[in-house]
């Protein structure tokens, strides 16, 4: 009997450590994903962002070559007081710059 009792003692002993563990790695695993959400969300952002930021610059590239196309058709319609010579370097000056 009094076998038994040990024995019951010692199955609950390591069954309230387990537990104890358990709990343990739920808490911490918890934790873990409140910070990687918080990491996705301000990568998620950083993304948007970028997204955002190429949309714009490939806007203002292509408004800067339609400026630039216009320059230069105006420039051969001899719009343009320059002679020939500097019409070129300007036009090229342009399409470079």
């Amino acid at each position: 009997m009094v076998v038994v009792v040990v024995v019951v003692v010692v199955v609950v002993s390591y069954s309230q450590e387990a537990l104890t563990k358990i709990n343990v790695h739920k808490e911490r695993d918890e934790k873990e994903q409140v910070v990687f959400n918080q990491s996705m969300k301000v990568l998620e952002r950083l993304m948007a962002h970028e997204k955002k930021m190429n949309e714009f610059m490939s806007i203002k590239c292509n408004d800067r070559t339609e400026f630039k196309l216009e320059e230069c058709e105006r420039l051969e319609r001899g719009q343009d007081t320059t002679t020939h010579t500097n019409t070129t370097r300007t036009m090229t000056t342009l399409l470079k710059g």
